[in-house]
């Protein structure tokens, strides 16, 4: 009875009526409170376990290299032992095997970076690099170090000419550049056991007045090592300004430049790949005597990107990479607008250490390759001289 009278006077009151759907309604709003905020939490929570397991997943990646083998502390600098590596940022392959011999060894050594070179490296010929002919045909003396001194091998002044129009000048017999060059590279020689010509830029056409040049120095030399470095070749080519086997009739020594296979504006490659170095190994024995072939081996390396802005670029060409990078306001130097923007480039190295440095060697003494050059003093991984000695001619 009491129950019934109370709920005809909640009807009958529309005050009390009213303030129960209000208790009501901020019930319901607790509620749906207390739920969002424990679901935003929820959430959260799950936000923080994924990323905690996706950084411990590339932290693992890191560690390992594409064998599975662990990395840990490789990828931080700081942490990596050089010293124990021996100079490498990477870990060292063993070889096995025995010294090699070769009649001769030389290596070209650059002014000014004359404390490279160590009288302990297995060198029985220094190529001293390099008296550069002017823009006047006149040439850039260059005086025997004091470095060398107590060196006990043989020292050759290294001559070279870096324009191509200026080469022809000084080869041509017509002008009297030639004649002139010709007496100051003699008498520059005069305190040096040997002469070598690097002219690397020799036109088409100058291929006799090369030929011509280099007997002309030859006769003057009165007995003094005429040596010439020639860019590598596979196969005999029709018209050579650089023929082995004419120039080979002329001088004393030729230096083969087995290197450069791959250069700074071609695709990424090696410096001299084993197969392209031993076909050039195999071409050059046949047409140079085994006496004067000398082999020459890089030391460097290359690196290369796959994108790289630095150039020149009409309008539309800047605004279309402008635009292709998203950028669409620009900033101005007082006037001049300029923009900046990053991006990911991939790089592509390739060098020589030990082990690629001991297999070309092997390469070239498995040809019966008598002599060695390297290019250059200073640039080389120091543990491959363990593996060269020079046996002197028998």
């Amino acid at each position: 009875m009491e129950t019934e009278k109370n709920k005809k006077d909640w009807a009958e009151d529309p005050y009390k009526l009213m303030l129960a759907l209000v208790f009501y309604i901020a019930g319901l709003l607790v509620v749906a409170v207390v739920v969002f905020f424990c679901v935003r939490l929820s959430q959260k929570k799950r936000a923080a376990t994924l990323v905690s397991l996706e950084k411990q997943q590339e932290m693992t990646e890191d560690k390992t290299n594409d064998s599975g083998e662990s990395l840990e502390g490789a990828d931080k600098t700081t942490e990596w032992d050089f010293e124990q590596n021996l100079g490498a940022s990477y870990q060292r392959e063993s070889l096995s095997g025995e010294a090699m011999g070769f009649d001769e060894v030389w290596g070209y050594v650059m002014a000014k970076r004359e404390e490279e070179f160590d009288y302990d490296m297995p060198i029985s010929d220094i190529g001293y690099f390099s008296a550069d002919v002017n823009a006047y045909g006149e040439l850039e003396v260059l005086n025997l170090s004091d470095n060398f001194a107590a060196f006990s091998g043989r020292v050759h002044l290294v001559s070279t000419c870096e324009s191509r129009s200026l080469t022809h000048f000084v080869l041509d017999p017509s002008y009297p550049v030639r004649d002139r060059l010709v007496k100051s590279l003699i008498a520059a020689a005069a305190n040096y056991d040997g002469l070598q010509i690097d002219y690397e830029l020799v036109p088409a056409r100058d291929g006799k007045n090369f030929l011509d040049f280099l007997t002309l120095l030859k006769k003057g030399l009165n007995g003094k090592i005429l040596s010439v470095a020639l860019p590598a070749r596979i196969k005999t080519i029709k018209g050579d300004v650089y023929s082995y086997r004419d120039i080979a009739k002329i001088v004393d020594k030729v230096i083969v430049m087995a290197y450069d296979e791959h250069w700074s504006t071609s695709e990424p490659g090696s410096i001299a790949s084993m197969p392209w170095s031993k076909k050039v190994g195999e071409y050059s024995a046949s047409v140079i005597p085994s006496e004067k072939l000398v082999m020459g081996l890089p030391f460097y390396g290359r690196t290369w990107g796959d994108f790289t802005t630095n150039k020149a670029y009409y309008f539309s060409g800047i605004n279309r990479l402008m635009s292709e990078n998203n950028i669409h306001s620009v900033e101005r130097d007082e006037g001049v607008p300029f923009f900046k923007f990053k991006k990911e480039i991939d790089i592509t190295g390739y060098f020589e250490d030990e082990k690629s440095l001991v297999e070309r060697t092997r390469l070239y003494k498995d040809l019966g390759i008598k002599n060695l050059a390297f290019w250059r003093v200073g640039q080389e991984d120091s543990e491959y001289w363990k593996w060269l000695e020079v046996s002197g001619a028998e």
